[in-house]
């Protein structure tokens, strides 16, 4: 039950990842550090938790949010297409994309990923989890603040532009760049 979203959203980025063109490696190598472990640490305790027990309310919730970041994730890799890497990377003709879930959240692959974990939590029950949730979510703000800084960098006004008109999970911390 819970791996079959988690094969179909690997399924999706390995597709994603096939034939991507070079590019100039800018960071974001410790948050996939730190999201990788911390995501399959929360599908085992998950998975441990409906083993083991039945699944309440609560589960069904969790598994809800779960699955439903799983197709933004989904929708957020074939939007980016060729753009798309686990690290920050700037590509030859970089653009700003702005379909699929683009068109209204910025880092929608990111915002989905603590979705995810934010459902495995819920449905493990798992108190110890929330500290993992919380590491990625910190990890979420430093490198989304970064890819922001560097896309702006690069691409100017048309990411200034595109900021403005969408909406970010950043948005929600102090600091915010609007």
């Amino acid at each position: 039950m819970l791996v079959i979203p988690y094969l179909a959203r690997e399924v999706a980025h390995w597709a994603a990842k096939r034939g991507q063109p070079e590019g100039f490696r800018v960071g974001g190598v410790v948050s996939v550090c730190i999201w990788i472990p911390s995501h399959l640490i929360l599908l085992a305790l998950a998975i441990r938790s409906v083993i083991t027990t039945p699944i309440t309310f609560r589960g069904w919730v969790g598994y809800l949010i779960y699955c439903l970041a799983i197709l933004l994730r989904i929708a957020a890799f074939q939007a980016l297409r060729a753009f798309y890497s686990p690290d920050v990377v700037i590509r030859e003709g970089h653009k700003v994309i702005e379909d699929g879930p683009y068109k209204y959240i910025r880092h929608p692959l990111h915002t989905a990923l603590i979705f995810e974990m934010l459902g495995l939590l819920i449905m493990s029950g798992s108190w110890y989890a929330a500290l993992l949730v919380m590491l990625s979510l910190l990890a979420h703000v430093i490198r989304s603040r970064r890819e922001e800084d560097l896309l702006e960098h690069y691409l100017g006004e048309s990411y200034r532009s595109y900021r403005n008109k969408t909406w970010d999970a950043l948005d929600l911390f102090p600091g915010r760049r609007r």
